[in-house]
């Protein structure tokens, strides 16, 4: 099993990071994506687009965390999911959660709409539902307001974390990714990868 480590992004930290690597400003009309293309969101009246996977990652730490981010950038405006799943969501590939402006919590989600790191717009209420299978994804959204609403797809990363057989220096708890998804604790979501 081929482990490397890594600190553990917050959800801030995650919503600037998707508007910087999602970031692709292209609007193309079609149903052919460019091979740059892994990730396509379309709304009523707009494509956004994404160059890298939508991820998830599961930390398995002893307060697991497992999370899965849609992002698509449009003409300078990405938007942006982000969920967290219950084990038995992410183990099965079926996800269904409720979305809202309230804090994020296991089996639950928010959506924004945002240019660089100001938020335009958040999503009320509604819902996402998506499968994951095979280092791909196919979902739709249905939400307040309803220009969020719509259908995604495309290429899915995931990593797997689990704590390090050494107890972490300096306190909290260190993590180890599980690149082979061998642990006890990965196996389960192996089916998910390619």
């Amino acid at each position: 099993m081929r482990m490397s480590t890594s600190p553990r992004l917050s959800v801030l930290s995650w919503l600037v990071l998707a508007s910087v690597v999602g970031c692709n400003e292209s609007d193309k009309a079609g149903d052919e994506l460019p091979a740059e293309t892994r990730v396509v969101i379309q709304t009523a009246d707009q494509r956004f687009e994404s160059i890298t996977p939508a991820p998830l990652d599961l930390y398995l730490g002893t307060e697991p965390v497992l999370e899965l981010g849609v992002t698509g950038t449009s003409q300078g405006v990405t938007w942006a999911a982000l969920v967290r799943l219950t084990a038995d969501q992410a183990a099965r590939g079926e996800i269904d959660v409720p979305l809202s402006r309230q804090a994020i919590t296991t089996g639950a989600g928010i959506l924004n709409l945002h240019e660089s790191d100001q938020v335009l717009e958040w999503v009320t209420s509604g819902s996402l539902r998506a499968t994951i299978s095979k280092g791909r994804i196919v979902g739709s959204v249905e939400a307040t307001p309803a220009s969020f609403s719509g259908h995604f797809e495309g290429d899915l990363s995931i990593s797997c974390w689990i704590p390090r057989a050494e107890p972490a220096t300096g306190g909290g708890e260190a993590l180890v990714i599980d690149e082979d998804f061998a642990s006890p604790g990965c196996q389960p979501f192996k089916a998910l990868t390619k």
